[in-house]
Protein backbone atom coordinates (compact mmCIF):
# COMPACT_ATOMS: atom_id res chain seq x y z
CA UNK A 1 0.00 0.00 0.00
CA UNK A 2 1.75 3.15 -1.16
CA UNK A 3 0.67 6.46 0.25
CA UNK A 4 0.66 9.66 -1.71
CA UNK A 5 2.51 12.76 -0.62
CA UNK A 6 -0.83 14.41 0.15
CA UNK A 7 -1.77 11.58 2.54
CA UNK A 8 1.55 11.83 4.33
CA UNK A 9 1.27 15.61 4.69
CA UNK A 10 -2.29 15.25 5.99
CA UNK A 11 -1.20 12.68 8.57
CA UNK A 12 1.66 14.91 9.72
CA UNK A 13 -0.69 17.87 10.01
CA UNK A 14 -3.20 15.85 12.06
CA UNK A 15 -0.40 14.61 14.31
CA UNK A 16 0.74 18.20 14.81
CA UNK A 17 -2.81 19.21 15.81
CA UNK A 18 -2.99 16.33 18.30
CA UNK A 19 0.36 17.29 19.83
CA UNK A 20 -0.76 20.91 20.15
CA UNK A 21 -4.01 19.85 21.83
CA UNK A 22 -2.11 17.64 24.29
CA UNK A 23 0.28 20.49 25.10
CA UNK A 24 -2.64 22.88 25.68
CA UNK A 25 -4.35 20.40 28.01
CA UNK A 26 -1.13 19.87 29.95
CA UNK A 27 -0.60 23.62 30.33
CA UNK A 28 -4.24 24.09 31.39
CA UNK A 29 -3.94 21.33 34.00
CA UNK A 30 -0.72 22.85 35.34
CA UNK A 31 -2.28 26.30 35.63
CA UNK A 32 -5.45 25.17 37.40
CA UNK A 33 -3.40 23.13 39.91
CA UNK A 34 -0.75 25.79 40.52
CA UNK A 35 -2.54 27.47 43.45
CA UNK A 36 -2.92 24.11 45.21
CA UNK A 37 0.77 23.38 44.69
CA UNK A 38 1.76 26.77 46.07
CA UNK A 39 -0.43 26.30 49.14
CA UNK A 40 0.65 22.70 49.73
CA UNK A 41 4.35 22.82 48.89
CA UNK A 42 5.85 26.29 48.73
CA UNK A 43 4.19 27.93 51.75
CA UNK A 44 5.29 25.21 54.19
CA UNK A 45 8.65 24.75 55.89
CA UNK A 46 11.39 22.79 54.15
CA UNK A 47 11.08 19.07 54.96
CA UNK A 48 12.40 15.77 53.68
CA UNK A 49 9.09 15.12 51.91
CA UNK A 50 9.45 18.43 50.07
CA UNK A 51 12.89 17.30 48.88
CA UNK A 52 11.37 14.03 47.60
CA UNK A 53 8.67 16.00 45.78
CA UNK A 54 11.18 18.35 44.17
CA UNK A 55 13.53 15.54 43.12
CA UNK A 56 10.65 13.57 41.60
CA UNK A 57 9.32 16.62 39.82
Amino acid sequence: MSETIEDIVLQLQLMSYAETAALCLTAYDYLICLDQEVNSIWDKKFTLMKVFYLVGF
